[in-house]
């Protein structure tokens, strides 16, 4: 497994990790470490994209909350 920093985890403890790999931007990829088969796989997403990602999800599900 490559040097990697990791700054969360999921329910299931699997750690995200910014991975050593570079993406062509020049920012590091992230990763994810599944801590129940020891498998590390490298995303070809950058952090800001991650974090775009969790924003479109919970505004999706906020507006799931209010349509009820």
């Amino acid at each position: 497994m490559p040097v990697s920093v990791a700054f969360a985890s999921d329910w299931r403890g699997n750690l995200f990790l910014l991975g050593a790999e570079h993406l062509a931007d020049g920012e590091r990829s992230l990763a994810v470490l599944d801590i129940a088969t020891g498998d590390y796989v490298s995303l070809d997403l950058p952090f800001v994209g991650f974090l775009g990602m969790l924003t479109r999800s919970s505004r999706e599900l906020l507006d799931l909350g209010t349509l009820a």
